[in-house]
């Protein structure tokens, strides 16, 4: 009842002080599924809440060194359907991965932040291989969000939400199972990065600066492609050139 009353009051409160956009709220399954993320504040969660359908409940991964370390904290955020991550040396605790897999089999859903802490600048840093195992071993799909604006959060200010489509990693075979889950990470971090874009996007058709060094990366590449249509085998020379240095500056950001 806690968690139904504080959630409708938050959804009044963002409907009234800021502007959200919410894109793909069709692309929302009907049953359990893991909601993937990239995170910017602690506010992420609210803004995703807000974004998704009231039914089925969505709990929340925390981090219990940080999010829960205070005693008012501990009382109130179960209450929120928020529940504690112990980290040693790496390794989520047994009590998480059991609660995650409970939660699923009962049919709520599961919101991870698959970075582990919040992303320098905007920037998507590298996810945990922990939600390619949840999804892999639990057979339930992968729904990826994108969120914007949280970062730099004040009164009336815009904020985006971009649902992706979901999806199930193919069930792997004993030998590769460490691979499809590697690839099952590489999968929502190409798609939270393509979200990504499209969430920071401005009317006018300026993006944020943590955008602009990809997509100037794929316009140079367009120019070049377009000079050694022009010219011929000179520009071939400048088209790889042009291509290892790109390579260069994408390997540097």
């Amino acid at each position: 009842m806690l968690f139904v009353i504080v959630f409708a009051l938050a959804r009044f409160i963002l409907a009234l002080f800021f502007r959200v956009e919410v894109q793909g709220r069709e692309n929302v399954p009907e049953g359990a599924c893991l909601v993937v993320s990239n995170h910017l504040s602690w506010t992420d969660t609210i803004f995703i809440l807000y974004a998704l359908p009231r039914s089925p409940p969505v709990w929340t991964m925390a981090n219990e060194s940080s999010v829960f370390n205070t005693g008012w904290k501990r009382w109130l955020l179960p209450r929120l359907h928020v529940f504690p991550v112990r980290r040693s040396r790496g390794a989520l605790d047994e009590e998480a991965i059991d609660r995650v897999y409970s939660v699923l089999e009962r049919g709520d859903r599961v919101m991870v932040f698959p970075e582990g802490a919040y992303g320098r600048d905007g920037r998507l840093r590298p996810l945990k291989d922990g939600i390619g195992y949840f999804a892999l071993n639990s057979g339930k799909p992968l729904l990826p969000v994108a969120i914007s604006g949280t970062d730099r959060l004040r009164p009336f200010s815009r904020v985006r939400v971009v649902i992706g489509r979901p999806f199930i990693p193919d069930p792997p075979l004993l030998e590769d199972l460490k691979a499809r889950v590697r690839d099952a990470v590489a999968n929502v971090a190409e798609v939270l990065g393509q979200l990504g874009v499209r969430a920071s996007e401005r009317r006018g058709g300026c993006l944020p600066w943590p955008f602009r060094r990809r997509l100037a990366k794929t316009k140079g590449a367009e120019v070049v492609a377009r000079d050694a249509e022009k010219h011929g085998g000179r520009a071939g020379g400048e088209e790889e050139q042009a291509g290892k240095a790109g390579q260069g500056r994408g390997q540097g950001a």
